[in-house]
Order: C-alpha cells, then structure tokens, then sequence
C-alpha cells in the first residue's frame, strides 16, 4: 500500500515533497476521520481523503475488529539516525513482536 500516491506523484515531477496538502500521519485523528462536516479545510486535503480511504482499507479505526491485526508503518528519512523503532508501549501485540524477534531487550 502507498500511502500517498500524490506525493509520490509530486516528487517525480521534481517538487521534492512527502505531502501535497499536510502530514499524512496527522490525519488518522478519529475527530478527524469520523467527522462528516466537510466544510473545513483539513478535510478538504489529499492527505485528509487519503487517511479516511486507508482507514477503510485496514480498520476502521474505532473498530473492536478492524480488517487488519497489526500496520507496520516504513518511513525514510534524511537524518542519519540508523534503524529506528517507534511503537506505543501500551500496544501488547506490538511488544510481543519487539521481544519474539529481540529488538527489545
């Protein structure tokens, strides 16, 4: 899944960016994903229509039993950080992948 084909559309035409409209990331808000006032302009946005195809695709979100059990979300980035983990240390299932395959110490 890519999660935002117009960006990557973007940066082939040599506009160098990772959004059209906002940070993807910053949509998938339930406030912001389930709100049917379509007149601001934060869901007028690529990225804001995109967060609520995708949460479609693989929840939805507020979901006891979404369509998927686990995302893994890649990124790159221009920093050299090295291998970076983020996961939130409630998610259970999260931690028990992190442990079974040692990432985690």
């Amino acid at each position: 899944l890519i999660a935002n084909p117009a960006a990557v559309h973007n940066k082939g035409t040599g506009a160098g960016t990772r959004y059209v409209d906002e940070d993807l990331n910053r949509c998938f808000l339930k406030s912001t994903l389930y709100n049917k006032n379509t007149s601001s302009g934060s869901e007028q946005t690529v990225e804001a229509r995109r967060a609520k195809e995708i949460d479609s695709l693989l929840g939805p979100k507020s979901s006891d039993n979404p369509a998927c059990d686990f995302i893994l979300d890649l990124h790159n980035t221009t920093s050299n950080t090295g291998p970076v983990l983020c996961l939130h240390p409630e998610d259970e299932f999260a931690m028990k992948v992190v442990r079974i395959k040692n990432w985690l110490t």
